[in-house]
Parts: structure tokens; sequence; C-alpha cells
């Protein structure tokens, strides 16, 4: 794989996607987010297991499609610390190149087929909310669940 990113698009959707990975988990393939790329389309996908994310990025040039598994916190650090507008990313092997700038990184990854498949959105029916009406409603009804019962309809909010 050979694509190059702007990295403050890269970093934004990084940011969202590594939301869904976990820090401590059994299995540590979920410790990463899957980048794949090919053409001018390139996605982020993370999961914990039960929920997952996946972030479509925009303004990337894929010469090469492919796929990676990058570290969520080390990837997401590499992001904030570089000052380059664009960062490239080549995989050969177990190798992951980074070179942003003038500064040029080594990832060794894990096999991207070991991680979970995430599956698409094909839904053709369905509403766009604004994430901070979403969240206002949710924490207006949150509060009448009943969290010592033990059946779990009561403890959820539909």
């Amino acid at each position: 794989m050979k694509a190059t990113f702007n990295r403050k698009v890269l970093q934004s959707a990084f940011s969202i996607a590594s939301q869904a990975s976990p820090t401590s988990t059994p299995k540590e393939v979920l410790k990463n987010v899957l980048l794949t790329a090919s053409g001018p389309n390139a996605y982020l996908s993370a999961s914990d297991g039960e929920n997952s994310i996946r972030v479509k990025v925009a303004n990337c040039e894929a010469s090469q499609g492919g796929a990676v598994l990058l570290p969520a916190g080390r990837f997401k650090s590499i992001l904030s610390t570089v000052d380059s507008d664009d960062i490239a990313i080549t995989v050969e092997g177990t190798k992951c190149k980074i070179k942003a700038g003038r500064s040029t990184l080594e990832l060794t990854t894990i096999d991207p087929d070991t991680f979970p498949a995430v599956a698409e959105f094909k839904e053709k029916e369905y509403r766009v909310v604004a994430g901070y009406i979403l969240k206002t409603a949710i924490q207006r009804t949150v509060f009448s669940t009943d969290v010592q019962s033990s059946r779990y309809a009561l403890g959820g909010v539909l």
C-alpha cells in the first residue's frame, strides 16, 4: 500500500475511529485501527468486539491499494507531533513507513487479515441528526433508566 493523506483530515478521522479501540483487551488486534485504501477512497475501522466505527477519510491519494493495522495510541501521538501538512504511508509486509515532512518513522504491524470485519452501512432509509442534538436527547432520557433492576430492558434507552 502507498497512500498520501492530509494530516489534519487523517488526524480528525483517526480520532473518531480510535474511540472504538479499547486500551486494554485480551485480543491485541483490537488495540489497532485498520486503514484500508484503494484509489481515492480510504477508510479507518476500529472495534472493541461489540461496537465498531468505520470512518471515510477524505483527500486520499492511494497509488497502491492495501490495508494496514495501525496501533491506536502510538499512531495518534505520531499524528499530533508531526508538523507536515501531508503524510505518506507505505506498507511492505509487516513494516509500515510513515513519512511526514523531514520525519520518517517505521512501525512493525500485525497482519490486517486478523482484524474483525466491520460491516458497511447499506441502509437506504435513514435520518441524519446532529451529534449535539442526539447527545442532548440521550441525556434527557437516560435519567429514567433503572440501573439496579435485573431486567435488561429497563436499564437501557431505545
